[in-house]
């Protein structure tokens, strides 16, 4: 499930992923982002799961953003929904 479960998080994540699972479609929701393992420290590598594309919603976490690279050259898709200005939240 979506960390949240907020309207958000269903329209971007959990309606998407149902419709895929089914069609057949072998997809995993993760509810805690997998490549936080310690808070405000450099990413220096990443154990990449068994998957070709990870989808993140809207990451927040410097960590997850600087994970992305090593996914990739783990040759893993990262897509990333951001859509939010978080930057005029108060």
């Amino acid at each position: 499930m979506p960390a949240k479960d907020d309207m958000s998080s269903l329209l971007r994540i959990q309606w998407p992923a149902e419709l895929l699972l089914a069609e057949g479609a072998d997809v995993e929701i993760v509810d805690k982002p997998w490549m936080i393992r310690e808070q405000n420290r450099l990413v220096s590598d990443v154990q990449a799961p068994d998957c070709d594309v990870i989808v993140l919603c809207r990451p927040q976490h410097e960590n997850i953003v600087q994970s992305i690279p090593f996914l990739q050259a783990a040759g893993i898709a990262v897509v990333v929904d951001y859509d939010d200005d978080l930057t005029t939240v108060h």
